[in-house]
């Protein structure tokens, strides 16, 4: 068992990380709030699946501190979902690839 993060730093803000029960994330495996400067995780997520949690999360966080969500996507949910969505398992990957490499 790798010892979770409690925080991390995004675009120079440090966010806390919080574990809460998945059914106080509504069913849902993580959760950003950029205004509290948190991300919540499910606490039953194994390892491996509280650090893909933590890079989905943080791809929200990007979005919305970047003023993208606002503009380009107009605050529209689902649109922020499926660009995360798309960041997370077309381009991480590839990067992943680049960094066995090295």
């Amino acid at each position: 068992m790798i010892t979770r993060r409690k925080s991390i730093k995004i675009a120079g803000v440090n966010f806390k990380i919080v574990q809460k029960k998945r059914v106080d994330l509504d069913g849902d495996w993580g959760e950003a709030d950029i205004d509290k400067r948190e991300i919540y995780i499910a606490r039953e997520t194994t390892d491996e699946e509280f650090n893909a949690t933590l890079k989905h999360e943080i791809l929200h966080c990007l979005l919305r501190m970047s003023g993208l969500f606002y503009s380009i996507l107009k605050e529209d949910y689902e649109a922020e979902e499926g660009m995360v969505r798309m960041v997370e398992n077309l381009y991480l990957p590839i990067i992943e690839q680049i960094d066995e490499k090295i």
